[in-house]
């Protein structure tokens, strides 16, 4: 294991959390996007499905979702010692939503079928890449000595 100071790892987290918050952030153009975009994009990963009003709203409430969250880790990057245990409890709702979500749709796809593969492949990358996401940030907030008390 890489040995980190608590001034390293305190950097490493302020900096780990503004990334993924900057990713996050521009979840806020979906919520923008010409309609037409979102139908192209349905129909790219999941061909001969249309983006009903539902799916559009989904997908906007989803993107305003992200842009949420991304600028609350930005918020909690300004103090890792104060925003602990938000930091602590964000990571550990991302490890448990990603992996039921990651557990349910492989079992859907292996049992049921019938998910576009492109449309399976892009889920299972966005829930491992959430759940390397959150380990990540729970690494380095131990590493920090923050008090969860």
């Amino acid at each position: 294991m890489i040995k980190l100071s608590q001034e390293q790892a305190e950097f490493l987290l302020k900096a780990w959390l503004r990334i993924v918050a900057t990713s996050m952030i521009f979840a806020l153009m979906a919520v923008f996007m010409p309609t037409r975009w979102i139908e192209d994009a349905v129909d790219t990963l999941e061909p001969g499905t249309n983006a009903t009003l539902l799916v559009q709203y989904l997908a906007r409430a989803l993107s305003m979702f992200y842009f949420m969250v991304g600028g609350l880790f930005w918020i909690f990057s300004t103090d890792i010692h104060r925003y602990a245990k938000p930091i602590h409890f964000s990571a550990y709702c991302y490890i448990m939503a990603s992996t039921i979500a990651l557990m349910f749709i492989v079992t859907m796809q292996f049992t049921i079928g019938g998910i576009s593969q492109i449309l399976f492949s892009f889920m299972v990358t966005d829930f491992i890449a959430a759940i390397i996401m959150a380990l990540i940030v729970l690494l380095l907030l131990f590493k920090c000595d923050t008090d969860f008390s």
